[in-house]
């Protein structure tokens, strides 16, 4: 059975957490984490997604072909929430969870480009975490560290927008 959805407080300026972490830099695709929007009760994971014409490797010029995508987050042996691309259909097996919610996409003839938002809650442990992409066919790196230390101390500086 799978938890119920928690979503943001949007009545709530997130804190910023900077990460600037590529999850894959190839000469065709790239996929990184910009940073997180840190809540109370969570934070928004600010994916950008960038590919051009040519190289090897799966086609992702189509702005559809991002949302074949999986990505997992984890922090230690247990806590893992994933979610799956195309039905956007979290599979997780401990307390966090990862959902898609909002994405922005844009294409021409030879690139796609877009942002996507992945709600993972609630605060994940003060630990090192990872985000992957589970595709392994798509480029080198497929994960970037982030720090969910820093993402939990932030929760403290999200600010209702009325008090």
């Amino acid at each position: 059975m799978l938890a119920s959805v928690v979503l943001p407080e949007y009545d709530t300026l997130p804190a910023v957490v900077p990460v600037g972490r590529f999850l894959v830099q190839t000469q065709h695709l790239v996929v990184a984490l910009s940073h997180a929007g840190v809540y109370p009760s969570g934070c928004m994971l600010h994916v950008l997604i960038s590919s051009k014409a040519g190289g090897d490797g799966p086609p992702m010029l189509s702005a559809d072909a991002f949302d074949g995508l999986v990505f997992a987050v984890r922090f230690g042996e247990d806590v893992i929430a994933v979610l799956d691309g195309w039905h956007h259909i979290a599979r997780n097996n401990g307390p966090l969870q990862l959902s898609e919610r909002g994405a922005e996409t844009g294409a021409s003839a030879s690139r796609a480009d877009s942002t996507r938002s992945l709600w993972l809650h609630p605060l994940p442990p003060p630990q090192a975490g990872t985000l992957s992409i589970l595709a392994p066919d798509i480029g080198p790196q497929l994960a970037c560290p982030f720090d969910g230390r820093a993402i939990v101390a932030a929760a403290e500086h999200a600010r209702p927008f009325w008090p």
